[in-house]
């Protein structure tokens, strides 16, 4: 009994396995290597109530998280891209594969990059970009206090002098 009921077990995850791969909407990660390093990316793919695919990229590496992706010509689902100034990223769905595959060209190539359904962890820390604009804010901030602590500084010196009479 216990030899059948595993056998079943496991003709039903073999039987499950293919659709859902087949499904393309989900969360999806990959690495993407380029000669300046590798990049984790992740894409997550939903339809809305009207039938629509909707795509927003990730970018694991750097903390991006949840950027809309356009679609970028014809397709149930259609192929998603999203612009840089550094370059494009779009996304395609392989049938084959039963999963996306994408293509990062910049000014030095075009990389690929395979995806695989994954889980998209949740944000670790600051992005790269809220780090510098704290750093900014922390560098204004200290140098408002050194000019506050010196005009009072003026203004003490100012009240001890002894007055005209």
């Amino acid at each position: 009994m216990n030899r059948r009921a595993a056998i079943i077990a496991v003709a039903a995850t073999l039987a499950a396995s293919p659709a859902l791969a087949a499904d393309p909407t989900g969360d999806w990660t990959g690495a993407l290597r380029t000669p300046t390093g590798t990049l984790r990316l992740g894409l997550e793919v939903r339809r809305d109530a009207d039938g629509e695919y909707r795509a927003s990229y990730d970018d694991l590496s750097q903390n991006y998280r949840g950027l809309p992706m356009q679609p970028s010509g014809p397709g149930a689902p259609p192929p998603f891209k999203i612009d840089s100034p550094y370059g494009t990223m779009t996304y395609f769905w392989s049938p084959a594969r039963g999963a996306w595959d994408g293509v990062w060209r910049e000014k030095s190539g075009a990389y690929p990059i395979a995806l695989a359904r994954g889980t998209i962890p949740p944000v670790t820390g600051l992005s790269p970009v809220d780090r510098i604009a704290l750093s900014v804010i922390g560098g204004v901030m200290l140098l408002e206090a050194v000019a506050i602590a010196r005009l009072l500084q003026l203004r003490r010196r100012r009240r001890l002098r002894p007055r005209p009479a």
